[in-house]
């Protein structure tokens, strides 16, 4: 597959009146993602990211999606700037045609929790920020007629979400194929609130008391519980990865429920439901279409280990795991 070079974003800037001829700017390849090629530009008075999604993604297996996805993640990006002003960056510009947005582009010295995570800093701030957000969210878009139709389509979600991390991996483990493919289905039944969809790390910038969340590609009319069990799952992942930062990611996933429990009182969802989708994408992390990559052979059986005792044992709550590790 042919990768778009960096300068299509400038040409792209100067066509959409956003960037002079004559400005100087530095553009710049950001890595992280399977999905699409994001680059961020530069230069005086000019600090922006250019995201375009590709229709097939850079991983091993075939797998891809629709690039009008990215319409659906203008939408949801300006509905959450609304709810929760500063905890996402602000769309500049959306070409619907190209498939292109404009992002605004965070500070300089801005980290991802990804990287703050992996060397075992896990600030329970950061935390309780994301949970409170997240309640936020989910309670405030329980109106779906309120949703533009680009977020009320599944399609992305099956796409990204159902196909590769719930069916693929059904698939190659009869066993447990008809707890998986309910699973999904029970997703897919659940229509309540706007869904992240792809609620991780690395979506994550960490600035000076202050978070963004990134990446709403797959974000749609959907069930709650993926978000919270998405997030989980990569807390357990580092957890069986970096065992000696286990408590720290414990803690971190106690304040991240605690926070969203106390934002959605009630409607937090039943436990069982996040413990089987938590052991569902822990399975997809080893034995789905992207696994996580810095996985090595043995943290990949241990988590298929785990994984597969989630789906069989049902421990009583999530938390419960760290238990376990």
């Amino acid at each position: 597959m042919t990768e778009r070079p960096p300068t299509d974003a400038r040409a792209h800037l100067i066509a959409r009146g956003l960037l002079e001829p004559a400005q100087d700017v530095e553009v710049t390849p950001l890595a992280g993602g399977v999905s699409g090629e994001v680059v961020a530009v530069r230069g005086d008075s000019v600090q922006l990211v250019v995201k375009t999604p590709l229709d097939r993604l850079k991983v091993a297996h075939d797998w891809r999606a629709d690039r009008r996805r990215v319409v659906a993640e203008a939408e949801a990006l300006r509905i959450v700037s609304r709810l929760t002003p500063d905890v996402v960056p602000r769309v500049v510009d959306l070409d619907g045609d190209a498939y292109v947005i404009v992002l605004e582009a965070a500070e300089p010295g801005w980290m991802s929790l990804r990287d703050q995570l992996m060397v075992g800093t896990c600030d329970t701030w950061v935390a309780a920020w994301l949970g409170s957000a997240l309640a936020r969210w989910h309670m405030a878009t329980r109106r779906p007629e309120l949703l533009p139709h680009e977020l009320r389509d599944v399609e992305a979600f099956v796409a990204l979400r159902i196909d590769p991390f719930y069916r693929f991996v059904a698939a190659q483990y009869p066993e447990l194929g008809d707890t998986i493919d309910a699973a999904a289905d029970a997703l897919l039944a659940e229509r309540t609130c706007l869904v992240h969809g792809d609620l991780s790390p690395k979506n994550i910038l960490v600035g000076p008391k202050r978070i963004w969340v990134l990446d709403w590609e797959v974000a749609h009319l959907g069930c709650p519980v993926f978000d919270l069990s998405f997030m989980l799952t990569h807390l357990v992942l580092k957890s069986v990865h970096r065992p000696q930062s286990a408590a720290g990611y414990s803690r971190f996933a106690r304040a991240f429920v605690d926070a969203y429990r106390q934002g959605v009182g009630p409607a937090f969802p039943p436990e069982q439901q996040l413990v089987l989708n938590l052991g569902c994408l822990l399975l997809a992390r080893v034995d789905g279409k992207s696994p996580a990559p810095y996985l090595t052979d043995d943290d990949a059986s241990r988590t298929r280990s785990l994984a597969i005792n989630v789906l069989t044992e049902k421990p009583a709550t999530a938390l419960d795991l760290w238990e376990t590790l």
